[in-house]
């Protein structure tokens, strides 16, 4: 018996090491005058959130974070990059890849929504990466390698909130910040549970 408990506590160790789950990380964006992005990936699946801009400034003042900090703070993952760019480099890139979305679906300009545009990148980051779209994207979106996200994605999902929050005078932040660590928590669940399927 002396000999077997080795085993079992060498055994009971690498079992609970080799379940330590990472950490999911997140890219956090934040568009002046348009809106607040969040994404990660988990697994093979990539999420992207879609946040009013208002609700992470209203949060930012109510903290008193920088933008950027508040956002991160807001979501409750770690954050791989932020960074703060404009409405117009913003509609640029929406205009680039709804150009993607049209070329490689047979969809029309006025079919295209943000789910198009993210599966026609992930669609094509395999190629996209040796062109100049990719220095367009980095420019626009502050990424260093905007592909790398990308690589290895089989499913994505676009939450898009900004018609679900509508800011009224007084606002309980606890609660908001609850419910979006919430909601990220839900989506993390999703993308773990898709990928079992």
């Amino acid at each position: 018996m002396r000999h077997g408990l080795p085993l079992v506590l060498l055994f009971s160790v690498l079992v609970v090491t080799g379940c330590k789950v990472e950490p999911v990380q997140a890219f956090y964006g934040v568009y002046a005058d348009a809106c607040a992005v969040v994404s990660w990936k988990e697994r093979e699946s990539l999420a992207v959130l879609i946040l009013p801009l208002d609700l992470v400034e209203g949060y930012a003042g109510y903290t008193q974070l920088e933008t950027g900090m508040a956002l991160e703070h807001l979501i409750g993952l770690p954050a791989i990059q932020t960074w703060e760019s404009t409405s117009q480099a913003l509609s640029q890139a929406r205009d680039l890849t709804t150009t993607l979305a049209c070329t490689t679906t047979a969809k029309s300009r006025d079919e295209v929504d943000d789910q198009s545009r993210v599966e026609a990148l992930v669609g094509g980051a395999g190629y996209l990466r040796k062109t100049g779209l990719a220095d367009t994207l980095i420019a626009i979106t502050g990424f260093s390698d905007p592909f790398s996200l990308l690589s290895g994605i089989r499913q994505v999902s676009v939450y898009d909130l900004r018609a679900a929050f509508t800011l009224p005078k007084a606002i309980d932040w606890k609660y908001v910040e609850s419910y979006l660590n919430l909601y990220v928590e839900e989506v993390l669940r999703y993308q773990r549970r898709s990928k079992e399927a």
